[in-house]
C-alpha cells in the first residue's frame, strides 16, 4: 500500500457530512481508488508499522541452524514449508492458507508456493479465468518476498536479537522483513532443493507445472505423494501448537511463563503442545489439504497458540495487514459502500442456500425477516449477499417496517460488479500457465481486476463495513466478514476495541449476529472468546481483540 499521511496532514477522501472517517495515521491508503478507498481500509500503512513490529525475527530459524552456526558455516540450507491448498471452497482455502503463512512467519520457514490451479466453485468465465494462484490472484502485492540465500541468512542470524521499536530518521516505522515470508515456486523447489535434501520427486511434477499441462493426471498424484516422501515431516493437523516470541521464551517453556501468561493460557481452555526439536530442525514440513492428509480446516489462532500477548497481537497484525485482499477487491467494494452512504451507513446480511449442507440454518425469508426485524431500522438500506436467485424469496424482508427497508444487491452497483468490463493487458494473472516467478516480471497494472470470481471477496468487504451485520452460522464466508468487522472496530475505536472496554456492546462488540435465531448471539458477552478445538463454524473474538494493543481484553 502507498504511504499513509503523517499525523496532521489533510485527510483526503473524507466525505462531507460525515458517515465515515477519512484515513490518517497509521492507516493505509488505496491509491487505486483515492476518493472512496478510505471507507474500507482497516490495515496499517507499510511505513506506519506498530512499534512492536519493526525488529522482530523468528527465533526458530536460528534454533534450526545452531549446528551450522557453531561450525562457522556462511550459508544455510533453508527450512521449508510446503502445503496443499484445501480441497473445499474459497474460504476453506483461505483459512488453510492463513495457517501456512502465519506458521511460516512465526517459524521463519521458506514457503513453497503451490502452482496455479482450479479452485472449487471459482469457475466463472473459465476461458479467461481457468486457474488461480492461491496468493497472487486474490491478495495484495507483497504477501511474500522471493528467497535468496543472503536474505535467508540475514533472517536466521537476526533471530537472536531481542525485539524492540525502531524508528527511521523521518519518523516512519517499517515492518521487520521477518514479518513477510520468503518464498519459492513449487517448480524450483522440486528441481533445485528436493534433490539436495534427498527427496525423490518425479520429474514430471515440475515439468507439468512449467508446461501448463492439464492438471488432472498429475496434480492430485503430487499432493498424495508429498506426505509420504522421504525427508518430509507431514504435519497431521495437530494443535494448538505453542510458538514463542524469542529463543529465551522457547527455552524456558510453558513452566516459566509469567502468572499473567499462565492465566491467559487457562482462559484459552486447550492445553498447547510444544514445538519439538525434531520439528524445528525438519528440512521440510508439509500441510495437507484433505481430511486423510491432515486438512488444516481451522482458524490460524486455533491451530497456533502464542503465549506472549505482545506476540499474539503481532501475529494478528500479520493476518490483518499482510494477508489482506488485493487493492482491486477493496476498491470494487468501496464503490458500493460509498454508493450506500459510506461506512456504517447501512445494515447487511449474508443468506447462504445453494449447496450449503447445514439444513438447520436454511430458513424461509419470512422467518428470517421476523428474526431480524428488531435489528434493522425503519427506512434503512439492507445490503444482501446471497446465492439465492429467486427475487420473490426476499418478499418478507422487503415488507419489514411497513415496506420502508430498501434491499440492495451486488448487481445494483456496477462499479463493484465490474460487469462487462474487458480485462486490461497485464491485469489478468489468473490464466497464466507459466511459472509464478515469470508472472512476477510483468509490469503491475493499475487497473481494477474484473475477474467475476472475485465477487465473493468483494461482497465480504461490503458486508463487513456495515453498521450491523447478520451472518449465516456454519459459513466460513460469513466468518471472514466477521473478523474484518473486528479489524474495522479496532480502526474506528468502537465497541470492545474502544478505550472503555468494560462497556458491553451488542453482537460481541461489533454488532454482529447470526441467523437462525438460536445462533444469534454466538459472539457472546464480555470475556475471552477462545476457539473451541480446531473450530471453523464461526470466527472468535480471540482472533482480533488486542490487534492494536498488547493488554488482553477483559
Amino acid at each position: 500500500a502507498p504511504a499513509s499521511p503523517e499525523a496532521g496532514e489533510p485527510r483526503p477522501g473524507t466525505p462531507e457530512g460525515g458517515g465515515a472517517v477519512g484515513w490518517g495515521e497509521p492507516w493505509g491508503r488505496l491509491g487505486m481508488c483515492p476518493s472512496a478507498g478510505h471507507h474500507v481500509v482497516y490495515w496499517r500503512g507499510d511505513n506506519t508499522a506498530h512499534a512492536d513490529d519493526t525488529e522482530w525475527h523468528s527465533p526458530y530459524a536460528l534454533m534450526a541452524h545452531e549446528r551450522e552456526i557453531a561450525a562457522g558455516n556462511s550459508t544455510f540450507m533453508p527450512k521449508f514449508l510446503t502445503f496443499e491448498p484445501d480441497v473445499g471452497g474459497w474460504n476453506n482455502v483461505r483459512m488453510a492458507l492463513e495457517n501456512a503463512i502465519v506458521f511460516a512467519v512465526a517459524t521463519g520457514r521458506v514457503i513453497v508456493l503451490p502452482p496455479y490451479q482450479r479452485i472449487y466453485l471459482l469457475n466463472t468465465e473459465q476461458r479467461t479465468y481457468k486457474r488461480h494462484h492461491i496468493i497472487d490472484s486474490f491478495y495484495r502485492d507483497g504477501v511474500y518476498e522471493w528467497y535468496t540465500p543472503e536474505k535467508y541468512r540475514e533472517r536466521v542470524l537476526r533471530g537472536r536479537l531481542e525485539s524492540g521499536p525502531r524508528f527511521n530518521a523521518d519518523g516512519s516505522r517499517h515492518k521487520s522483513p521477518g514479518l513477510r515470508p520468503l518464498a519459492i515456486t513449487m517448480a524450483r523447489f522440486l528441481d533445485e532443493f528436493a534433490p539436495q535434501l534427498g527427496i525423490d520427486a518425479d520429474p514430471k511434477y515440475a515439468e507439468s507445472i512449467r508446461s501448463g499441462k492439464d492438471q488432472r493426471p498429475w496434480l492430485r498424484e503430487m499432493w498424495e505423494w508429498f506426505p509420504h516422501a522421504e525427508g518430509v515431516y507431514h504435519w497431521e493437523g495437530r494443535g494448538p501448537l505453542m510458538l514463542h516470541e524469542s529463543v529465551a521464551g522457547e527455552i524456558a517453556g510453558a513452566e516459566k511463563l509469567s502468572s499473567e501468561e499462565k492465566e491467559q493460557m487457562r482462559l484459552f481452555k486447550r492445553p498447547p503442545i510444544a514445538f519439538m526439536k525434531a520439528q524445528i530442525e525438519a528440512n521440510v514440513i508439509h500441510f495437507g489439504g484433505e481430511a486423510s492428509r491432515g486438512r488444516m480446516l481451522a482458524q490460524w489462532y486455533s491451530f497456533m497458540y502464542f503465549p506472549q500477548q505482545r506476540h499474539r497481537s503481532r501475529m494478528q497484525r500479520v493476518a490483518r495487514d499482510l494477508m489482506r485482499y488485493s487493492d482491486s477487491i477493496f476498491c470494487r467494494a468501496a464503490a458500493a459502500v460509498q454508493a450506500m452512504g459510506g461506512a456504517r451507513s447501512y445494515a447487511s446480511i449474508h443468506i447462504r442456500r445453494g449447496d450449503f449442507q447445514y439444513k438447520t440454518v436454511k430458513t424461509s425469508s419470512d422467518i428470517v425477516a421476523t428474526e431480524i426485524q428488531d435489528l434493522i431500522r425503519p427506512n434503512e438500506t439492507l445490503y444482501v449477499s446471497t446465492d439465492v436467485k429467486d427475487p420473490e424469496f426476499f418478499a418478507g424482508m422487503r415488507a419489514m417496517h411497513g415496506g420502508s427497508v430498501t434491499l440492495r444487491f451486488l448487481h445494483d452497483f456496477p462499479g463493484a460488479l465490474m460487469a462487462g468490463v474487458t480485462p486490461a493487458p497485464g491485469v489478468v494473472k489468473t490464466n497464466f500457465n507459466f511459472d509464478a516467478e515469470e508472472s512476477a516480471e510483468i509490469e503491475e497494472s493499475r487497473h481494477i481486476n474484473p475477474d467475476p470470481n472475485l465477487n465473493g471477496m468483494v461482497e465480504q468487504v461490503i458486508l463487513s463495513r456495515s453498521r450491523l451485520m447478520i451472518g449465516t452460522f456454519f459459513s466460513t464466508f460469513t466468518g471472514y466478514a466477521t473478523r474484518m468487522r473486528g479489524w474495522y472496530a479496532a480502526r474506528d475505536g468502537i465497541g470492545r476495541q474502544s478505550e472503555d472496554a468494560q462497556v458491553e456492546v451488542r453482537g460481541g462488540g461489533t454488532e454482529t449476529y447470526y441467523v437462525p435465531k438460536n445462533f444469534r448471539d454466538s459472539l457472546g458477552p464480555i470475556g475471552v472468546d477462545p476457539p473451541k478445538d480446531n473450530s471453523w463454524q464461526r470466527e472468535y473474538r480471540y482472533g482480533w481483540e488486542g490487534v492494536e494493543s498488547s493488554p488482553p481484553m477483559p
